[in-house]
């Protein structure tokens, strides 16, 4: 390494922020996948239970998974080696923790409508009440 790139100090906070943030996801979508692959293996399996059937399960595994769990890893890596790469520092830690406060916040709508019925339930990602509905 040369001085120049010794004397970059990467804090990494918003790395950790969205790798903590696709680690939780994960487990909040896998018990999703877990409670469908029940429903796959015994169809009777809660079946009294109106709000996890598989056809509300489903959708919300699967927009968990991907807004929850793969983007905010994507993005994760990005904060983590780009700097890295283009050997300088991010312009805020502070802004990109935010972001990944905000994202949690923002993806929420992403899975929430499924239990409740107000979602269409496709079987791609969809974001009830957002500009997708419309398909």
């Amino acid at each position: 390494m040369s001085t120049a790139e010794e004397s970059i100090i990467h804090g990494n906070q918003s790395a950790k922020a969205f790798t903590l943030t696709s680690a939780l996801w994960f487990a909040f979508a896998t018990t999703f996948g877990m409670i469908a692959a029940g429903y796959l293996i015994a169809p009777d399996f809660m079946a009294n239970i109106e709000y996890i059937h598989f056809g509300r399960v489903r959708p919300m595994h699967v927009n968990a998974v991907l807004f929850g769990f793969v983007t905010p890893g994507l993005v994760a890596m990005a904060f983590y080696y780009l700097p890295r790469l283009m050997k300088t520092r991010l312009y805020s830690e502070k802004l990109g923790v935010f972001s990944a406060v905000f994202w949690n916040i923002t993806s929420r709508p992403a899975w929430w409508g499924f239990p409740w019925g107000t979602a269409r339930g496709a079987n791609t990602p969809s974001c009830p009440g957002s500009w997708t509905s419309w398909w």
